[in-house]
């Protein structure tokens, strides 16, 4: 009598076993279809729900920091909605964290999401899931403590009495969960559960998986339409491509095929004159084993059609376990129009320098005339001296060493002024920053004076020399300092103690080079946030039309970037502005 139960018992669980084959043969299936798209889940979720027969199942997918459903089957709308989200708020609506930062996730799925799951317990298994075959009983005889989080109880409240939680991997992440909910008692055993889990990890793979090829289509997509070529190179004779975007045509003329099957080669479409440059460059860089990127300077390719273009290229090294270089990836932009205005550019560039110096130059003038006028006046009176007391036995030789004093100071004058206005070309030299700045200052002293304007100069004499031409830099330093003087002038037409202007320079540390930093600062009216996006604009001024400004801060940007240095500026309105002259102390520049 007792034997019939254990053969029907036996013959169930052979036919769960078909279907669980069947099951699984269906997902791989589905899996494996190409062009699935956001439907593969769904899908798979389709054929769980009807090969098992459950109630309601339903899949959780990571979004930011939370899990909320992704699809579900046979769930009530009411329930769905409210247990989408698992993370933990406040009463204000804060996520809860913990003290590592974490979002706390709430209930048995928070518990199999974030790996919080004891299989001392036998709700727990192994694997990390979580199964019950009776809500009730498990909630009336464990505690919070052994459930690891405090649980919502939803699913036991909605009737659902089996109930198992499965979670998604992709390699050792947790991605998502399987829930399946019965409100029949019974429905899993140990055996089921470990099936569960082996489609869970299917399905955690299948979709880690689709979504990499979704992004890599994007990806793909976006740069087929962008002006950038993406290119991975092998660090070979050659330098052979292994990829190249779709994109390559338009810029290259030759098509990707033709790169990928070795039929071109990269360092074949380089122009022939700017080929050792470039070779140069990449083993330069290539011996600093903590570089992983590099900027070429422009070059020049050869298109099919023979045509000859510029390009911009940035590169990013690849290397082994052994710190050896493997490949090189990177894009490409064509910058030949850009290079075309470059002969114009610099056209425009040399007048906009002359116009700004001359501008200074008038500006200076009366400054200059005051410097002037002072040491003259020496030389008459002392003249005068002299001819009043025309005796041999007098004492000319304490005026006379007072008339060369005084003569000397207007011939200092009168040469720096002649050596700013001068337009003349410079070769790089090694310079001391407080010279260039003395130089400058020795120019505009006066003017400040008159405008009660105090000075505070701080530049160390022992900084380290830099290679630059030192008219150059004194003519960018006289543009930060007069638009600082105006910058007073406009806030304190007349004295303040708070009229302050400093000039400072430090040397600091960038990439291993020593630069040296010289900042001009003033307490005037700063810069307003509409104003600052055109700031090194030529032609852009806050000037009214009726007077005559220089060319703004253009001129001096540009002799800046030409020395490879950098030129920025803090501000706030009615408080102050600091602009910055980086200048690196070896530019690479020979000097002579």
């Amino acid at each position: 009598m007792t034997a019939k139960p254990i053969d029907d018992n036996l013959e169930k669980r052979v036919m769960e076993l078909e279907k669980d084959r069947d099951l699984a043969a269906q997902i791989l299936e589905t899996v494996n279809r190409s062009g699935q798209g956001d439907d593969l889940i769904k899908k798979i979720l389709f054929l769980i729900k009807k090969h098992t027969g459950f109630e309601a199942v339903g899949i959780r997918l990571k979004q930011g920091e939370d899990y909320p459903y992704y699809v579900t089957s046979g769930f009530p709308s009411v329930f769905v909605e409210a247990e989408k989200y698992l993370c933990a708020r406040s009463q204000t609506g804060e996520l809860i964290r913990d003290s590592h930062g974490n979002v706390c996730l709430e209930c048995m799925c928070g518990n199999v999401l974030c790996g919080r799951t004891n299989p001392k317990f036998p709700f727990f298994s192994e694997g990390g899931s979580f199964w019950s075959n009776t809500t009730t009983r498990l909630l009336a005889t464990t505690t919070e403590k052994d459930r690891q989080a405090r649980t919502r109880n939803r699913c036991n409240s909605e009737g659902y009495e089996s109930v198992a939680l499965i979670p998604l991997r992709a390699g050792e992440m947790v991605i998502g969960l399987l829930q399946l909910n019965d409100r029949r008692k019974n429905r899993f055993y140990h055996e089921k559960i470990a099936f569960y889990e082996k489609i869970g990890a299917s399905i955690g793979v299948s979709f880690a998986r689709q979504q990499k090829m979704d992004e890599l289509k994007k990806a793909k997509e976006i740069i087929s339409r962008s002006p950038a070529v993406a290119f991975l190179w092998k660090n070979a004779d050659s330098w052979p491509v292994e990829y190249v975007s779709d994109n390559v045509t338009q810029l290259f003329g030759y098509s990707a095929a033709e790169f990928t099957s070795g039929q071109v080669s990269y360092a074949s479409i380089i122009y022939s004159d700017d080929m050792e440059r470039v070779a140069q460059e990449v083993l330069t860089f290539g011996k600093d084993k903590t570089r992983k990127q590099f900027y070429h300077q422009p070059y020049r390719i050869v298109t099919k059609n023979g045509e000859i273009k510029w390009l911009d290229d940035r590169t990013h090294i690849r290397r082994d376990n052994n710190g050896n270089i493997t490949h090189y990836e990177g894009i490409v932009l064509d910058i030949t129009d850009h290079h075309k205005t470059e002969s114009e550019k610099k056209r425009l560039e040399l007048q906009l320098q002359q116009s700004q110096r001359m501008n200074s130059v008038g500006k200076l003038a009366g400054g200059v005339a005051h410097e002037i006028n002072n040491p003259i006046n020496g030389i008459m009176n002392y003249a005068q001296l002299i001819s009043d007391r025309l005796d041999k036995d007098s004492p000319l030789t304490e005026y006379a060493s007072e008339i060369i004093g005084e003569t000397e100071r207007v011939a200092t004058i009168v040469r720096n002024l002649l050596t700013f206005a001068r337009d003349e070309k410079q070769n790089h030299s090694l310079a001391r920053m407080v010279d260039i700045a003395e130089t400058t200052l020795s120019l505009i002293r006066t003017v400040m004076g008159r405008d009660q304007i105090s000075l505070e100069v701080d530049i160390p004499v022992d900084l380290p020399l830099i290679r630059c031409r030192s008219q150059q830099i004194q003519q960018a330093l006289m543009s930060l300092i007069t638009n600082a003087c105006d910058a007073l002038n406009q806030r304190y037409p007349e004295y303040d103690p708070n009229k302050k202007l400093s000039i400072t320079s430090r040397m600091f540390v960038k990439n291993g080079q020593d630069w040296i930093r010289t900042t001009v600062q003033d307490n005037g009216i700063g810069i307003a946030p509409e104003v600052r996006k055109q700031m090194f604009d030529p032609f852009f001024s806050t000037y009214p039309r009726d007077r005559k400004a220089g060319l703004g801060l253009s001129v001096s940007y540009s002799i800046v970037q030409e020395h490879r240095g950098e030129l920025h500026f803090e501000s706030e309105p009615k408080q102050y502005t600091r602009f910055h002259l980086d200048l690196p102390a070896d530019n690479g520049w020979k000097v002579i």
